[in-house]
């Protein structure tokens, strides 16, 4: 399993929040990065079957079906933080 990526709030944390999104580029152009999303995505998604979308994304996340804004809610509201 890989590290979950941590983004820091837009709101709070404006430079740290673009700091972070950029890092996560590395060497790649952002402008490339953008433009293959659509299909990237489709390939990632393409193994899952119906159960598949149902499985939490890592403990504490939600599954792959949620909207992403729903994993930041789910987080912030978690018990403990």
């Amino acid at each position: 399993m890989r590290e979950p990526i941590v983004i820091p709030d837009a709101t709070t944390e404006p430079d740290a929040y673009v700091a972070a999104l950029l890092d996560t580029l590395g060497e790649r152009d952002p402008i490339e990065v953008y433009a293959g999303t659509p299909e990237a995505a489709k390939r990632r998604c393409a193994p899952l079957d119906g159960a598949g979308w149902l499985v939490p994304l890592a403990p504490g996340q939600l599954a792959s079906s949620m909207p992403p804004s729903c994993n930041r809610v789910a987080v912030r509201s978690s018990p403990g933080r």
